[in-house]
């Protein structure tokens, strides 16, 4: 269906203050309650959808991550074109055409490097701000391919990392995998 980006807060979070912030990256912290992410987590952490608009999908979070994710994703899209009906001819042709598309000119590709930069810098003065004005104690964020409805969704967090902000960066961001909770703090020992 589509991805979503989920956040993880402190329950003691001011959260009025983190969605006015939220507001001003186009974002918001929408309470979710999916039983099977929360069983995952630590009782002293409240789940949020940031997701303001429809979903998240084509997010810098884990654009860079892997040839392996864009084959999953390139084999869902033909499956559903295979069920759709369409034949191998087309398919063949389809796959040929994103080849081509993939491939682009240098111009294109510098100026989708410097959107996915500004776009990893928007990023990273979110979670900062949310951190050094103390309305968290720590920012997680969670990219999945949602199935079907942000509260039902068995998802099975696969790791929790801590990470400083130090170490956030555009590349992380990039580079940043599916159903992997990241949680953001100012220093690893607080």
């Amino acid at each position: 269906m589509c991805h979503f980006l989920t956040a993880v807060l402190s329950a003691d979070a001011d959260i009025e203050n983190c969605s006015l912030i939220a507001e001003k990256f186009q974002r918001i912290f929408e309470p979710v309650s999916n039983q099977h992410v929360q069983k995952q987590l630590e009782p002293k952490m409240k789940y949020y959808c940031m997701t303001k608009g429809n979903c998240d999908c084509g997010t810098i979070w884990g654009k860079g991550n892997g040839s392996g994710d864009i084959k999953k994703k390139m084999n869902r899209k033909l499956k559903k074109l295979r069920n759709k009906g369409w034949s191998e001819a087309k398919i063949k042709r389809f796959i040929e055409s994103k080849n081509q598309a993939s491939q682009g000119d240098q111009a294109s590709l510098k100026k989708q490097h410097v959107d996915c930069e500004t776009l990893a810098q928007q990023w990273i003065s979110f979670v900062s701000e949310i951190i050094d004005q103390g309305l968290s104690d720590y920012m997680g964020i969670l990219l999945h391919w949602y199935s079907g409805n942000l509260e039902k969704e068995k998802v099975d967090i696969q790791q929790i990392e801590k990470i400083t902000l130090s170490e956030l960066t555009p590349t992380f961001i990039w580079k940043a995998k599916e159903d992997v909770l990241y949680i953001f703090k100012k220093n690893r020992g607080v």
